[in-house]
């Protein structure tokens, strides 16, 4: 399958900013502890037996944050130039180029999948779709994060001014209703009020699902 004409745009969009990106990703995951408060409880629930995938993986900054937990860690993005800043920075994960649309992976083949505001590119009408792609690559059991700037609950979907590519932030709703069509179910969530959002005052959700045994 190739990749989707809105991935090529937003990986053109990220390579136009890579370094300025990749100086604010790495800046905000180290200093706002409450985005990284899932990620252990994500890192426990996989199964250390077979890879994770951090889809939308940049500069490489969460990658390198599990691979710290002695995991598998395989980074996909569509951003050729910030792979490269991944590769450079961070030696212990594999960097690779593809969509998170498309994954070049055999069915059940990922102990867990982590999307750290990466489905926010992905059009409102593909979401459904990209649901089904990762459930197809999971093991069962696996986990799935994914972290979004997140609207009012009943709200569906809205697009947003993001600095880099063209974005939405979801309701809740939007996305477990996706989800679970895909057969993925919601373990947790964790969210952050929008009064720690001192540019925009938007909530931001950590959603934790799982694939059934």
């Amino acid at each position: 399958m190739t990749q989707p004409s809105y991935e090529a745009a937003t990986g053109a969009a990220y390579d136009r900013l890579a370094q300025r990106y990749s100086d604010f990703a790495a800046h905000h995951h180290t200093t706002h502890p409450l985005h990284r408060a899932l990620i252990p409880a994500f890192a426990d629930m996989a199964d250390p037996a077979r890879p994770l995938a951090d889809l939308g993986c940049g500069p490489g900054h969460v990658s390198a944050d599990l691979h710290t937990r002695g995991l598998r860690v395989l980074g996909l993005d569509v951003s050729a130039r910030l792979l490269a800043h991944a590769r450079r920075t961070h030696p212990g994960p594999v960097f690779v180029r593809a969509s998170m649309r498309c994954l070049p992976l055999a069915p059940g083949a990922l102990g867990g999948i982590l999307a750290h505001y990466a489905l926010i590119h992905t059009p409102p009408d593909q979401v459904a779709g990209t649901f089904t792609e990762w459930a197809r690559v999971l093991a069962p059991g696996g986990p799935v994060l994914v972290s979004f700037q997140a609207q009012e609950p009943g709200t569906g979907t809205e697009p947003f001014d993001h600095d880099v590519a063209p974005a939405h932030r979801h309701s809740p709703e939007h996305l477990l209703g996706a989800a679970g069509d895909a057969g993925l179910s919601e373990a947790a969530r964790l969210v952050v009020d929008g009064s720690q959002d001192r540019r925009r005052g938007w909530a931001q959700m950590h959603l934790l699902l799982q694939r059934p045994v």
